[in-house]
């Protein structure tokens, strides 16, 4: 994999794609779903693209192949397209938490179907009540739905598993800004600043602080921590 990721960022891809079916029988196609983020981190995601669309057309029953194809899309915001493959993952093994709560969560996130993401997350909940991940979504859908009482519970879960998760204290700062806890708020919000948030600029001026003089904002690769939460499923074919 490790060789194949190299040839492929020098641009020799007719040696990295060999290597990629060698590491694809040895280890199972997810490889492909490597390969693919390998080719989008490098800026040629329709070649990344490409790549999941042949793995789901000599799969299509691939829960995996499926999820990883909708997840792509998704980091693409090519919302209708990533939805259908994460809802035709779900149809496929309807109790897999990974692509429940991917789902569920990109909806909440946008403000779209937040009832039906609700739904999505605790059936995803219900498979793993542990999921640090999934009880902050659970709690994000919630929050979404006005019902900010109920959401405390779940992201202060989340929270002690994730507490320098910039996303998670974030959305915990927001809750208790909604509850009428303003300091607890500002210093939820302090700390997903320090920790890298991509909102940065916004929770500066929800503190009421400016920006570096330097005009750098803390940004982090949130893609890379969503990755970090919602890993690939690994689910038997």
């Amino acid at each position: 994999m490790i060789e194949a990721e190299s040839w492929l960022l020098e641009g020799k891809d007719d040696r990295a794609r060999a290597r990629f079916e060698e590491a694809a029988l040895a280890l199972g196609p997810g490889a492909w779903g490597e390969a693919a983020e390998t080719l989008r981190e490098a800026g040629r995601e329709a070649e990344g693209e490409k790549i999941l669309h042949a793995w789901v057309k000599r799969e299509p029953a691939s829960v995996e192949a499926r999820f990883r194809l909708g997840a792509f899309l998704e980091r693409e915001r090519r919302f209708p397209e990533a939805d259908a493959e994460l809802r035709e993952a779900i149809r496929i093994a309807p109790e897999n938490g990974v692509a429940l709560n991917y789902l569920g969560y990109s909806l909440a996130d946008r403000g779209v179907s937040v009832d039906e993401a609700l739904t999505l997350i605790r059936r995803a909940v219900a498979v793993d009540p542990w999921n640090a991940a999934y009880l902050d979504s659970l709690g994000w859908a919630l929050f979404r739905l006005g019902r900010y009482g109920e959401a405390r519970e779940p992201i202060e879960r989340a929270a002690r598993d994730y507490p320098f998760d910039p996303t998670v204290l974030e959305h915990l700062g927001d809750v208790y800004d909604k509850l009428g806890e303003a300091e607890r708020a500002r210093s939820l919000w302090r700390r997903a600043v320090e920790s890298g948030s991509e909102h940065a600029d916004v929770l500066r001026a929800k503190i009421g602080i400016d920006a570096p003089a330097d005009g750098s904002a803390g940004r982090a690769d949130a893609e890379s921590r969503r990755a970090e939460r919602v890993p690939a499923p690994s689910i038997p074919r």
